[in-house]
């Protein structure tokens, strides 16, 4: 019992924090539109300096980086939506899990659930657009990118196929998936500071930094989700993942 417990509370933790991450990089974006990524590595390279760490690449890094502001300063329209949905969904998903308004609200839970599909929807979408259509790791990149937006879109079909049809531990399963998979970007950004650190002194290009860290972010969120939904399935207080 003691293990459940503290199971539930880590992963209380981590979706919060993953949340938090998703929902500041969608406030910082919309901000900085066209130079986010720039700003952070004006920030970024004074603490590599101070922590004494050497980068061989440190050109071809700012110019990746100035590269991927690029890309979201030419569809400034597509990328205010995919930001607007994709953290809408991600405020949304966190609503949806409280047990609370689910046994109070029922109501305010099915309509906040269909506005959470379409907007996971449109975020899915969009995301495809900017990793098919201007990847930046080359083949890699799309692969990752379509095969995590593509999963998504099943996931939300079927939680709503689910739903329709009241199979409700299906459509918890599902919308799980869903959540797991846009959960993902966010677990991006921290996986990413460790490869960061051990790759870029080694003077690793930063486009194959950038690769690793989608794969193993979206790796890594997809495959937790799917433990937590398995280990979760048959026991009666699911904690903040019941559906």
């Amino acid at each position: 019992m003691g293990s459940t417990l503290a199971s539930d509370k880590l992963l209380r933790g981590a979706f919060a924090l993953l949340v938090l991450i998703g929902l500041t990089t969608a406030v910082l974006r919309s901000i900085a539109m066209a130079d986010l990524f720039t700003r952070t590595n004006q920030v970024r390279a004074p603490l590599m300096a101070a922590l004494g760490v050497t980068e061989p690449e440190a050109v071809r890094r700012a110019a990746f980086l100035a590269k991927a502001d690029e890309k979201f300063a030419s569809y400034q329209t597509t990328t205010l939506l995919h930001i607007l949905t994709g953290g809408g969904f991600l405020a949304l998903a966190s609503l949806q899990l409280t047990r609370r308004l689910r046994a109070r609200s029922p109501r305010i839970h099915r309509i906040s659930g269909r506005v959470a599909i379409v907007l996971a929807f449109a975020s899915a979408l969009t995301g495809l657009f900017f990793g098919l259509k201007q990847p930046l790791g080359g083949a890699a990149e799309q692969l990752i990118v379509g095969a995590a937006g593509l999963f998504m879109l099943v996931a939300v079909c079927f939680a709503f196929r689910h739903i329709r049809s009241g199979d409700v531990a299906q459509h918890r399963e599902w919308m799980l998936r869903a959540i797991g998979a846009a959960l993902g970007i966010a677990a991006i950004r921290i996986v990413g500071i460790p490869l960061d650190l051990t790759l870029a002194p080694r003077g690793v290009d930063p486009r194959v930094i950038f690769v690793l860290a989608l794969w193993l972010g979206w790796g890594v969120t997809v495959a937790m989700t799917e433990w937590w939904i398995r280990a979760t399935r048959r026991r009666p207080e699911p904690g903040i993942y019941a559906g």
